[in-house]
């Protein structure tokens, strides 16, 4: 979803990251599942702000020694 709105946001600016939210929430049918387009645009720009936003595919490696 980020990136889809990502992209209508390049092409439009502000007015195509609201085109953007409406036609995503349309097409998945959002509101029947307590989804709101101004909750999605926080979210979207949380995402786009926040740094480590890959961090949760890491996996932290542990400090055991491993003898096998």
């Amino acid at each position: 979803m980020m990136s889809y709105l990502l992209g209508w946001e390049e092409k439009d600016g502000e007015l195509g990251l609201a085109k953007g939210i409406i036609k995503f929430v349309d097409r998945y049918n959002l509101l029947e599942f307590g989804f709101d387009p101004s909750s999605l645009r926080r979210n979207y720009y949380r995402w786009k702000k926040d740094e480590k936003r890959l961090s949760f595919f890491t996996n932290q490696a542990s400090n055991r020694v491993h003898n096998y």
